[in-house]
C-alpha cells in the first residue's frame, strides 16, 4: 500500500518550529489527513497545531477560509504561513478538546447534538451565487453543482490524481463498476439546488474537535465549496452511519418547519460521490480491502435507491 503522506523528521519539525516559537514544548505528531504532516505543540500559555505540505494550494485556502468565515464558525485562527527547504507550513491555534473520531460511539452520538447545530451555522452561512471549490484568489464560477462535480473527475496533470483514467488499465480500479456510480451520482445530483451554500467537503469525525457536550473546532477545509450542504450530510453519513445524523436532521428540519426538497435523491448523490471517489483513491493507493469495502458501499447504495 502506498503513503501519500510528505516525508518529514520529527527533529526537522522541531527545528522548524522553534525558529517561530522558541518555548515549545510537548511537540508531538498528529496522525490526520492523507497529504498532510501535522504536529502539535504547546508554549506556557497556548496550545498550537502545524500543518506541513509539498504544496502550498491547501495552506492558502485554510488562510482564506479563516480570513472570510472564522467569525462566523469554529474555525480556527491561523497564524503563521511559510515555506522552508521546500516544504510549507501552516501554524493555527490548536482548539480544546479532542477529535471526536477518538471517542467512544456513546461520546459521539451525545455530541452530535451540538453538531447538528454547527452543521445547521455552516449550510446557513451566505456565499456568492455560483457553485465552484472555492480557491484563494478566486471567486467561484460554476453554473451547477453538477458542474462542480464533474471538476473533481476531469484529468489534471498537476493535480493529485492527474491521469487518473490510466487506472483502468493500470490498477484495480474497474471502469464499469466506477461508471456506474459516477453515472448515478451525476443523475441524482441533478436534484440539488439552484443556489448554493458553503460546504464543508470532506465532513467526518476526524475533523471535528470537541471538548465535554460541544463542537469546539471543524477543521481541514481544503475541499470547501460552495454547493450543495447535502454533500456534507452524506459525508458524515458515509463513514459514521451509526450517528444516524441524516435523520436527526430531518427531525430538526421538521421542528423547524424547513422543506428540503429531493432529500434523499441530494443524499444518495453526495454518497455516492464518496464511494465513486473512494475506489478512485485506493486503486491509486494500491490497498485492496479499502478498494473493496468501496465497492461494497456502492453496491449497497445502488440497491437501496
Amino acid at each position: 500500500m502506498k503513503s501519500f503522506k510528505l516525508s518529514l523528521s520529527d527533529s526537522d519539525a522541531t527545528e522548524l518550529i522553534r525558529t517561530h516559537y522558541k518555548e515549545a514544548e510537548q511537540i508531538s505528531s498528529i496522525d490526520m489527513g492523507e497529504l498532510s504532516k501535522v504536529y502539535q505543540f504547546r508554549t506556557d500559555d497556548n496550545a498550537y497545531v502545524v500543518h506541513f505540505r509539498l504544496k502550498e494550494e491547501s495552506l492558502l485556502k485554510a488562510e482564506a477560509i479563516y480570513e472570510q468565515f472564522g467569525s462566523l464558525l469554529p474555525i480556527p485562527r491561523t497564524l503563521q504561513r511559510g515555506t522552508k527547504n521546500g516544504v510549507h507550513y501552516l501554524i493555527s491555534q490548536k482548539a480544546d478538546g479532542a477529535p471526536v473520531s477518538a471517542l467512544t460511539e456513546e461520546k459521539q452520538s451525545q455530541i452530535s447534538t451540538h453538531l447538528a447545530d454547527v452543521y445547521s451555522q455552516i449550510n446557513e452561512t451566505k456565499t456568492s451565487a455560483a457553485f465552484g471549490i472555492i480557491e484563494p484568489g478566486k471567486q467561484p464560477s460554476d453554473s451547477s453543482w453538477l458542474a462542480t462535480l464533474e471538476r473533481f473527475f476531469i484529468e489534471e496533470e498537476d493535480s493529485f490524481y492527474g491521469r487518473w483514467k490510466t487506472l483502468f488499465t493500470n490498477s484495480m480500479l474497474e471502469k464499469d463498476v466506477f461508471e456506474q456510480g459516477y453515472k448515478k451520482m451525476m443523475e441524482l445530483a441533478a436534484y440539488a439546488p439552484k443556489q448554493p451554500y458553503l460546504v464543508h467537503g470532506d465532513f467526518h469525525t476526524g475533523n471535528f474537535i470537541a471538548a465535554g457536550d460541544r463542537i469546539t473546532a471543524i477543521v481541514d477545509w481544503e475541499m470547501a465549496m460552495q454547493g450543495d450542504f447535502m454533500f456534507d450530510l452524506a459525508g458524515l453519513h458515509f463513514w459514521s452511519p451509526h450517528l444516524q445524523f441524516p435523520d436527526k436532521m430531518k427531525v430538526i428540519w421538521q421542528e423547524q418547519d424547513k422543506t428540503i426538497p429531493y432529500f434523499k435523491e441530494r443524499l444518495y448523490a453526495g454518497l455516492l460521490f464518496k464511494a465513486t471517489d473512494g475506489l478512485r483513491f485506493y486503486a491509486r493507493q494500491d490497498h485492496p480491502g479499502g478498494y473493496e469495502l468501496m465497492k461494497t458501499k456502492l453496491n449497497e447504495l445502488l440497491l437501496n435507491l
